[in-house]
């Protein structure tokens, strides 16, 4: 199942170079980049770290729910629940791989970050990255029309409880602009671990290891379903920033 995802009232949005970005997301969300119909044979599942475990009173069904607030053209403020965990992943995931703007990725990082936790390295470093691999100015305003959109797809949890969660996502993606390259068949896998801090969900480092990236698959295929992928589920009704 598709989940295209329209995040905040103006929406900004950035080419991204699939190669760079594995470098600009290492510490906290690294990142694995194969054709979607791949074949990955013998594939290891990814083994959840020990630690939470669902709690019985959120046993229900996995939906996608909007925060309750915006800051920095984010939605924040998600429950402390298996579908705020996801929804949160989602949301901050996406905003930050999409921006280019090193000012603008300082205030996403601030917002998104768990205190004392670097999720990633300098932002002007990863812009500049990103941007010269799609032949955009290293600093200043993108091309007209360079955008990127990122659509997830599936998802894994791995673990939750109230304190604390790590799952994996799985996007497409879809590049526009004058020097876009073509990422149509390009699939994701972004792994998050998140932290209840404050009334809210906030990223925190990585630590789950990298066997993650054994998983990349076309999404809703069934080499996906036995790696243990699952659709996103549906939005609940109501304002925010799904679409």
């Amino acid at each position: 199942m598709t989940r295209k995802i329209n995040f905040r009232s103006v929406r900004i949005v950035a080419l991204v170079g699939v190669g760079a970005l594995a470098a600009s997301l290492a510490v906290a969300i690294p990142l694995a980049s194969h054709n979607a119909h791949a074949d990955h044979p013998g594939r290891t599942p990814v083994a959840a770290p020990a630690g939470p475990s669902p709690q019985p009173g959120d046993a229900g069904p996995v939906s996608l729910v909007h925060g309750d607030r915006w800051a920095d053209g984010l939605a924040l403020g998600y429950p402390d629940t298996r579908s705020g965990a996801l929804s949160a992943g989602l949301e901050y995931t996406t905003a930050f791989v999409e921006c280019l703007d090193p000012d603008r990725l300082r205030a996403v990082l601030r917002d998104i970050a768990a205190p004392g936790q670097k999720i990633a390295a300098d932002p002007v470093v990863v812009a500049r990255s990103d941007r010269a691999l799609v032949g955009a100015p290293a600093s200043g305003p993108l091309p007209a029309g360079t955008a990127l959109v990122l659509t997830g797809r599936m998802y894994q949890l791995l673990d939750f409880d109230q304190h604390g969660a790590r799952l994996l996502l799985l996007f497409t993606l879809a590049a526009s602009g004058p020097n876009a390259p073509d990422l149509s068949g390009k699939v994701l896998a972004l792994p998050a671990r998140l932290s209840r801090v404050g009334g809210d969900w906030k990223l925190a480092a990585w630590d789950g290891g990298t066997n993650y990236r054994t998983l990349v698959a076309a999404p809703d295929s069934t080499a996906a379903y036995n790696d243990g992928w699952l659709d996103l589920p549906s939005a609940a009704e109501g304002p925010g920033s799904w679409s």
